[in-house]
């Protein structure tokens, strides 16, 4: 007797503007295809975006047409008066699941009149999810000096200064955007980040989905790749510091001088400025294989904000790297100097600290903690 076909379940995605959101929803929504014909699966985009979800596709060997494990579905922006971004398609789409960006909190509202769950998928980790959470209940709004201990956390006591808390903390307004975040994810299914849950718990996380057998073109090839692979194993530091961090030529020109000085073979990815560094170091213009760089064999340590992908709440996962996993290096020492999500308060982060950081894994190769390969 045949078995009766498999029900697909319908799933909406809809992830936030940025690269850095889209890339983690793909693969959410890709694990979410997998066995083929378990879940339709559908990314809802704008346009603007259509070219950046096609070629992430592309690269992960997945087809957007032609019974595809993922489908493409866009909505106009600016939206429709009236109507939020993407409510009407929505609607149209009528799935049995919706998995909305955090930023896109009115999903929530959208998916309660249709009656089907809604979950809200955010990239941060849990950690800074759960803190930053914890400190906006604690009170900070508007607090101007001083360190703040986030509430409610095991030991070790995560201790903050001000100047590094996430502007929508520091200010003495809450935004109108936050309030109303907040009670979204109180309604929804549940709150889906990249290495767990909160409210209700789904871990998901790392994303990052390895290469298919039929992927070996999208990055073999890659000047950057071939590169790394001429390298002894764990002897590369890649350098990333995100596309939405600003950093002052000045600061750049502290960093370059902080890489000659630590002398070893080093990848840094920039988005306007360059330097000629010879054949010891390696500097890409623009976007780079995060996932593949970090993967290879020859990288010893990550030089990064802490953010991946946000820039809010960077030092607060410093704290999770450096005193919770003790598995990273602050680039500089407690109090010798501020830092802060406001550039025009951040003082500069001198050659001399930034070589002392990259160095701790040359004395210590397992890393200057409990031996894992990230630095800071």
């Amino acid at each position: 007797m045949a078995s009766s076909p498999a029900i697909q379940s319908k799933v909406l995605l809809v992830p936030f503007f940025a690269t850095s959101h889209i890339s983690p929803c793909i693969d959410l929504h890709l694990t979410e295809a997998r066995p083929p014909g378990a879940v339709e699966a559908t990314v809802v985009i704008t346009p603007a975006n259509a070219s950046v979800v096609r070629s992430a596709l592309a690269r992960r060997a997945v087809p957007t047409s032609g019974g595809a494990m993922v489908q493409v579905a866009m909505y106009a922006f600016p939206a429709v008066d009236g109507l939020p971004p993407g409510e009407s398609l929505i609607r149209d789409l009528a799935p049995d699941a919706v998995v909305t960006d955090t930023h896109f909190f009115w999903n929530v509202d959208v998916a309660a009149d249709l009656g089907v769950p809604c979950a809200i998928f955010s990239p941060i980790g849990t950690f800074p999810t759960l803190a930053t959470s914890h400190l906006a209940l604690a009170g900070v709004h508007g607090a101007t000096g001083g360190v703040v201990t986030v509430p409610r956390f095991p030991s070790p006591n995560i201790r903050i200064p001000i100047t590094e808390l996430p502007e929508f903390l520091r200010s003495s307004n809450v935004s109108n955007r936050w309030a109303r975040i907040m009670p979204a994810r109180k309604k929804c299914l549940g709150l889906y980040v990249r290495n767990g849950y909160v409210r209700r718990a789904y871990f998901v996380g790392p994303l990052s989905l390895p290469p298919l057998p039929s992927a070996g073109a999208s990055t073999d090839g890659s000047p950057c790749i071939d590169w790394l692979d001429t390298k002894p194993a764990r002897s590369v530091v890649y350098l990333c510091f995100g596309s939405l961090t600003h950093m002052a030529e000045a600061q750049l020109h502290e960093v370059a001088l902080g890489l000659e000085a630590y002398g070893k073979p080093f990848l840094w990815v920039v988005r306007e400025w360059r330097r000629q560094v010879g054949d010891r170091g390696m500097v890409i213009i623009g976007w780079a294989p995060q996932t593949s760089i970090l993967a290879h064999p020859a990288r010893m340590a990550c030089l990064c904000s802490s953010t991946w992908p946000m820039v809010v709440e960077q030092f607060i996962t410093e704290r999770f790297v450096t005193q919770v996993l003790a598995d990273g290096q602050r680039m500089w020492p407690e109090d010798a100097g501020v830092r802060s999500t406001r550039s025009k308060e951040n003082q500069f982060i001198p050659a001399k600290a930034v070589a002392r950081a990259v160095a701790m894994f040359i004395w210590c190769p397992e890393g200057p903690g409990r031996g894992e390969e990230q630095g800071e």
